[in-house]
């Protein structure tokens, strides 16, 4: 055992001179034997570790909770410009380094030759992967105001962010990671550009934010959300343009008597704002238009105030549009779909939309009336209802909102049922269909009330203002391609474990590309707040039309999980159908394609089976385009559409004349193929093609004869 005097040895000339340099909040004179024996044995190996250049031992006296903020600074200092710095910082850990260089000063910085050695351009080599990895921490430890440290006795430590070493560490990460783009909607490798920029919104450095944008980092994109990430919405980091649109309306009241009430952090916010756009309009690459006043004269309000409609896009994106209208004389009305979610979401549960396809004239009247209740109950206090309640339009505004839900819950109902809100529609539920197909449901069920809420406006002949700002239509087109290679990694078993989550923007823009020959009547496309007409109208449907219908064929179908998963669903549907399948891998078959076809007669069987109420020239073209496999599979008929369609159109056009007993005889030549298929399918096609076509043009044809 070493003597008890070994432990608290006097303070040597080397020793004073270290404390004095490096622990800057104690000042011990010679002989003084206050220090603590712990204390002087740190001071005692942190010097010799100094000497030695031991910096793994350092490292270690940096990362004592006894040590001082101080001495800490003093530490990063030194080993960010001592002697040998370059080599001992390339053999260190990144994350450590990344450390030092969030801690660091703009000084100490700019004399760091280990950082102004990094390479300047992007390369694939070992040595550029880790400086990309130790720069991008370093920017995102910086830009939260948090070092994650990678020893848990420290935990999180604060760093207050100087704009000027932010530039310095900012300026040698290589463009290409700023703007990278890899697995995603358009989503970064790392998201640096949206993720830092985020993040230095969130912590009031709209400045640094300035001086990105100067640097042509985009500001346009999202990046996929990771732990602690900050602007988040709906999964994703929402791109910084995207951030600053709610502050739009308030930059003309600055220096007002309206921002007499503002606190601190909203004039802080909103003078941020107003820094950005400048900066983006600087620098030529703003998506939106930048300021009040131009949304405000903008064709889309104008168009509004003319003929009074929804505005989609990207909820921020739209945002000062929405609030534009609502500001217009046309606007005590609900003018997104979000204000009448408190209809929508409840029937968005598998049980309640079940409720709905069975019986809409009960479930829609409930839901309303929940609904309205719970309008009134946040009338006074909702954002939502702001400029409702500043014009004193209480009841126009409850009024014109159940027109709207009442409207769009009996669409609904009889659009195209889902498929996927349960394991098995034709027996005991025990598990989530989602689950097998590799998709989220509740984002799923949403994205299918937003594709109904455009066929809604379309009966009710109310424009759609279509806010294309911040959308990326490669994104758009690309949609299949990043859908499917999620679903493989989700049955693989790879990424994050997750099913896919919908992108309801990627897919209503779909939607209008898609059956845009029904929905041009509807559908305004916008873009800055201009109302595309002609040439530019033409060229911006057409180019994307021709490029998604290339991309999704290269797509291809999505991937399915092995044919086993279906079995009990495949054996509700038909007892035959799976060994039929099982037989055709037997016989050489592509496993693979047989297990999409599996999942696909699912699927599709999931609808078929709650089409009972939903119209009947949609369930035609649905049976049409989307369930070939059913077809060939002989799950339906092969000669029902003829008839089914002949009823279904009856009544109109050429066929005004038709007379109830010729209308009686097509029935029965549809209940003939009805017949054909399989049992589950018979009653809900019977109903959907037979019984409510037929009541229908009965009462057309009864009106007629008068």
């Amino acid at each position: 055992m070493e003597p008890e005097d070994d432990l608290n040895p006097p303070l040597t000339p080397t020793m004073i001179a270290f404390l004095e340099k490096y622990v800057l909040d104690i000042e011990i004179p010679v002989g003084d034997p206050t220090p603590s024996p712990e204390t002087l044995a740190s001071i005692a190996r942190a010097e010799v570790a100094f000497n030695d250049g031991n910096w793994d031992s350092v490292r270690e006296e940096y990362r004592s909770t006894d040590t001082t903020p101080e001495a800490r600074a003093a530490m990063v200092t030194k080993m960010l410009t001592g002697p040998g710095q370059t080599e001992r910082l390339a053999a260190a850990e990144p994350i450590f380094v990344a450390h030092l260089l969030a801690s660091a000063t703009a000084e100490d910085l700019t004399q760091c030759t280990f950082l102004q050695g990094l390479p300047g351009s992007p390369s694939n080599s070992d040595k550029q992967r880790k400086a990309v990895d130790m720069l991008a921490d370093a920017l995102e430890f910086m830009s939260k105001g948090l070092v994650m440290h990678p020893m848990e006795k420290l935990g999180f430590a604060k760093v207050n962010m100087a704009p000027e070493a932010f530039e310095i560490i900012a300026k040698k990460l290589p463009q290409k990671y700023w703007n990278d783009t890899a697995r995603g909607l358009n989503a970064p490798e790392r998201g640096m550009g949206p993720r830092i920029c985020a993040a230095l919104w969130e912590n009031g450095h709209a400045d640094s934010i300035c001086m990105l944008i100067d640097q042509d980092v985009d500001t346009r994109r999202p990046a996929q959300k990771q732990r602690g990430d900050r602007g988040v919405y709906s999964g994703f980091v929402m791109p910084v343009q995207h951030i600053i649109q709610n502050h739009m309306k308030d930059i003309p009241k600055l220096d007002t008597p309206a921002a007499a009430d503002w606190d601190e952090m909203k004039i802080k916010r909103v003078k941020g704002a107003q820094k950005i756009f400048a900066a983006l309009d600087a620098k030529g690459t703003a998506e939106t238009l930048t300021s009040w006043e131009d949304v405000v004269g903008s064709d889309l309000i104008s168009a509004f105030e003319a003929a009074p409609g929804t505005i989609w896009g990207f909820e921020n994106m739209r945002g000062p549009f929405v609030s534009a209208a609502h500001d217009t004389d046309k606007g005590t009305r609900p003018v997104r779909m979000m204000e009448i979610w408190e209809a929508v979401e409840p029937v968005l549960s598998k049980d309640d939309y079940i409720g709905l396809l069975e019986n809409p004239d009960k479930k829609i009247p409930e839901v309303i009336y929940a609904a309205v209740n719970k309008i009134e109950s946040e009338f006074d206090t909702n954002n939502k209802y702001a400029h409702a309640r500043a014009g004193g339009k209480r009841d126009a505004y409850i009024k014109a909102f159940v027109e709207a839900a009442q409207s769009f819950l009996e669409t609904f109902a009889k659009r195209i049922p889902a498929g996927v809100v349960s394991r098995d529609a034709m027996g005991p539920d025990d598990g989530s269909l989602s689950q097998l197909m590799g998709v989220d449901p509740g984002k799923y069920m949403g994205m299918l009330a937003c594709k109904a809420g455009l066929w809604d406006a379309k009966k009710n002949g109310e424009p759609v203002y279509y806010v294309m700002d911040g959308i990326n239509m490669d994104d758009v087109i690309n949609y299949k391609k990043v859908q499917n290679q999620a679903i493989r990694e989700y049955l693989d078993g790879e990424g994050d474990g997750e099913t896919f989550k919908e992108v309801i923007t990627m897919q209503e823009v779909r939607e209008i590309l898609e059956h845009w020959d029904e929905l041009q009547d509807t559908v305004k496309i916008c873009v800055k707040g201009e109302i595309l007409t002609g040439a530019k109208l033409k060229n911006f449907i057409e180019t994307h039309q021709a490029a998604m219908v290339v991309a999704d064929k290269s797509a291809g179908r999505a991937p399915a999980a092995p044919l086993d998963t279906f079995k009990s669903e495949l054996d509700a549907i038909d007892s035959k159908i799976y060994s039929k399948l099982q037989k055709a891998i037997t016989r050489g078959g592509d496993a693979d394609v047989i297990a999409m076809d599996a999942r696909d007669i699912v699927l599709k069987a999931n609808y078929v089976v709650r089409i009972a109420n939903a119209n009947s020239v949609l369930v035609l073209r649905y049976l049409l385009e989307k369930c070939p496999k059913l077809f060939e599979y002989e799950l339906l008929a092969q000669g029902l559409v003829g008839p089914a369609t002949q009823v279904a159109t009856a009544g109109y056009g050429d066929n005004l004349e038709m007379t109830a007993k010729e209308l009686k005889k097509l029935g029965e030549a549809v209940v003939k193929q009805i017949k054909k298929c399989t049992k589950n399918f018979r009653q809900p096609l019977a109903k959907a093609l037979v019984e409510h076509p037929i009541l229908e043009h009965s009462q057309k044809l009864q009106k007629l004869a008068k």
